[in-house]
């Protein structure tokens, strides 16, 4: 009903405005009914902005089925903008949740079940990360790193792996354990009665 009230709005820039809105709005509880309806806002700059953000919404209700449906996109430039919205959203990782140990090292709080974190059996909440290799053979110590570029360093593309220092629970900085966990395309799936987290 919104939408039939929208479409009669008479000024095309109003009306292009209202239709990314609406669709956005729609998007967030509904990514899939959404999706369907996105062709309907003539404003191309306005559609690919109503798409992008669907995507981004659809990944973290569904990131199997955002990926179906953006696969299915028949233009090649929409399909690449919704992918790219979707692994932004559910990035490539390992698949842990950070935060910060009083030593001021990432320290890992949760595994997400089905990653490769939790499935290498290699890492456990409490675990801390000193250090992550730097692709060259050395080490970046990660004292007193930001958890936003921790998160960056340990994400990367599918199918390489993550290397770590890790210290143990209970154990110290001399007693660090090396470990390769591969990274892989996170994929969420929560219940439609529940919000995403």
């Amino acid at each position: 009903a919104g939408l039939s009230w929208i479409n009669q709005e008479t000024d095309p820039a109003l009306r292009a405005q209202l239709q990314v809105e609406a669709m956005v709005g729609w998007g967030s509880a509904d990514p899939q009914s959404a999706a369907r309806r996105v062709s309907e806002i003539a404003d191309a700059a306005g559609r690919e902005r109503a798409l992008q953000a669907i995507a981004a919404q659809w990944a973290v209700l569904d990131t199997q089925g955002a990926f179906a449906w953006a696969n299915g996109l028949p233009d090649g430039t929409t399909r690449e903008k919704a992918l790219t919205a979707i692994q932004t959203t559910a990035p490539t990782g390992i698949g842990v949740s950070l935060g910060t140990s009083s030593e001021g090292l990432p320290v890992i709080q949760e595994l997400i079940p089905g990653s490769p974190a939790s499935a290498v059996g290699l890492l456990k909440p409490g675990y801390q990360i000193a250090a992550i290799g730097d692709g060259r053979g050395g080490f970046r110590d990660l004292q007193g790193v930001g958890l936003d570029e921790v998160a960056k360093l340990i994400r990367g593309k599918p199918g390489t792996s993550a290397v770590l220092q890790i210290i143990p629970l209970g154990g110290t900085a001399s007693n660090r354990v090396t470990v390769a966990v591969p990274r892989q395309q996170l994929l969420f799936k929560n219940p439609p009665s529940t919000s995403g987290r």
